[in-house]
């Protein structure tokens, strides 16, 4: 990942994190109905978002450019070589490096959840 993550990409090297969840939320808001957006507490958000970013950006930061979508199914890996491939770049750009390894945290904490294992045995494993 740290290869990965050095990548010298053109364009910017603008953090999109915060600006792409703002615009997902105007579109979640836009398909919303008014009692929609009540039950799932989508005005809330702008706010959640807004505190985030002022809490996460107040440190030094390394900023890379990140996969964003760094789950499972887009990590493969050469049996034979052991050489790794990623795939699926639609939401690559620049971020915080440490959003790749905390996405791909989530992600696996999720899937050990929705096989029963308990968060203390999620702990307990080799990854």
């Amino acid at each position: 990942m740290r290869e990965f993550h050095s990548l010298d990409m053109p364009g910017t090297r603008t953090v999109v994190l915060w600006s792409r969840l703002r615009r997902w939320l105007r579109k979640a808001k836009n398909l919303c109905s008014l009692a929609e957006i009540k039950e799932y507490g989508l005005d809330s958000l702008d706010d959640e978002i807004q505190l985030l970013e002022k809490e996460l950006t107040q440190y030094d930061q390394e900023i890379g450019f990140c996969h964003n979508d760094l789950q499972y199914g887009n990590i493969m890996m050469d049996e034979e070589t052991k050489s790794v491939t990623l795939i699926d770049y639609e939401y690559a750009s620049y971020n915080p490096v440490a959003y790749d390894l905390l996405y791909y945290n989530w992600h696996y904490a999720d899937a050990m959840y929705n096989l029963g294992v308990a968060y203390g045995e999620m702990l307990k494993f080799d990854m």
